[in-house]
């Protein structure tokens, strides 16, 4: 593979010339496991490319999901957008859901790669799916994690939240609290008059981890 220079470097960057495979715990109660097969090779410096990893707001959505019994995730038709290796849509299927998961074209096939890697094709499908578009399906729930980190693309919310409205009833999100994002956020949900909620909040397990709240989006 070619080598890659990591996105949070800057003049001390360190580069790498392979993916790598972990195993998560990501339900120490039930003891539910998820091997992700993470490629940073993928990444693109002329890109906003993040989908080569697990990051911490998908695992504190994870967290607030496994509070629920497994009589909801049943059959429940869930679409995960910007899901990156899909691992909270994984977490959905392994609960019983039937789950989408959608990201921009680069993301998919390692998306699917790692729906392979879980044994979970016949609950998970993949594919593109790009914000502010209107899919014909409806789905129960949309889960989305670190989803508003550029801010300097506003827009790019506001096409979220079209998509959002449209596909779903309910949303939950997870932000995470980096400068100014969560305060975006929030105004972006009070100019389309959605109602929202923070229903869990806890602290990511990286180093110098920030909170991360997720919400509970419905629409008036």
């Amino acid at each position: 593979l070619a080598q890659a220079l990591l996105p949070w470097g800057g003049p001390m960057a360190r580069r790498v010339d392979r993916l790598w495979t972990k195993t998560y715990r990501v339900d120490e109660d039930r003891g539910i496991e998820i091997s992700l097969i993470e490629d940073p090779t993928t990444w693109d410096s002329d890109e906003h490319c993040t989908h080569f990893c697990l990051w911490d707001a998908a695992k504190v959505l994870i967290q607030f999901c496994a509070g629920f019994e497994d009589a909801f995730w049943r059959e429940r038709r869930v679409l995960e957008v910007g899901a990156g290796l899909g691992t909270v849509g994984m977490y959905a299927a392994r609960r019983g859901a039937h789950v989408r998961l959608t990201d921009l074209p680069r993301a998919v096939d390692l998306m699917q790669r790692n729906v392979r890697a879980n044994g979970l094709q016949s609950r998970c499908r993949t594919g593109v799916l790009a914000w502010g578009s209107q899919p014909a399906e409806q789905y129960d729930l949309l889960l989305g994690s670190d989803l508003t980190f550029d801010l300097s693309r506003p827009k790019s919310v506001e096409l979220l939240l079209d998509t959002m409205a449209h596909c779903a009833c309910e949303a939950w999100i997870a932000v995470e609290h980096r400068p100014g994002e969560v305060e975006n956020w929030e105004a972006a949900l009070g100019a389309r008059q959605a109602a929202y909620q923070v229903v869990h909040q806890a602290v990511g397990t990286a180093r110098r981890s920030n909170p991360v709240s997720v919400y509970k989006v419905t629409w008036l």
